[in-house]
């Protein structure tokens, strides 16, 4: 009977110390596209990575004021493997999906229901970064479609509405 105000007072320290440490994925998504992002809000975050060997996708879209957006507008700007859209070939169908007059190939950036993760962007920036070991340069996506896995990341800013959409994908 003793030791239970001291196991209360355990699990009431723990309690506070898990909420101190709650983190909303911002400063992750910070971190995995090398600018600060601490000036938006976070709208959603699906984590699905509890897959085989720790295949899924981390979806993140994030909502900036027209402030937030022009500070990190002007990040993106500055390089740092973030470019200008549109998209190239690659990236597009990677993205949206491709139809041509003999195939339809589905997007990879989807729900596990293959609904689209990213609306039509016109103006904004882009970033990529091919995390596969075959790799031979990680901001290159001609070889995106020869493997047999996908493990990248690409982040999306609409800088039209304030939103950006950051998908990372473990295959």
């Amino acid at each position: 009977m003793k030791r239970l105000p001291l196991i209360l007072c355990m699990l009431l320290l723990v309690g506070t110390l898990a909420s101190c440490s709650h983190d909303d994925g911002a400063k992750d998504v910070s971190q995995t596209l090398g600018i600060d992002l601490s000036g938006g809000q976070m709208v959603k975050r699906t984590d699905t990575h509890d897959g085989f060997h720790g295949d899924g996708y981390t979806f993140t879209q994030m909502s900036f004021d027209k402030t937030a957006g022009v500070s990190a507008a002007k990040q993106m700007d500055n390089g740092g493997g973030w470019s200008r859209l549109p998209l190239n070939e690659n990236l597009q169908r990677a993205v949206y999906g491709k139809e041509d007059g003999e195939a339809s190939y589905g997007a990879l950036v989807q729900t596990d229901e293959g609904e689209a993760l990213i609306p039509a962007i016109e103006h904004g920036y882009y970033y990529f970064y091919d995390r596969h070991s075959e790799s031979g340069n990680p901001r290159d996506s001609t070889q995106l479609f020869n493997r047999s896995s996908y493990n990248f990341t690409i982040a999306l800013y609409d800088s039209d509405n304030g939103n950006l959409y950051c998908y990372e994908l473990d295959t």
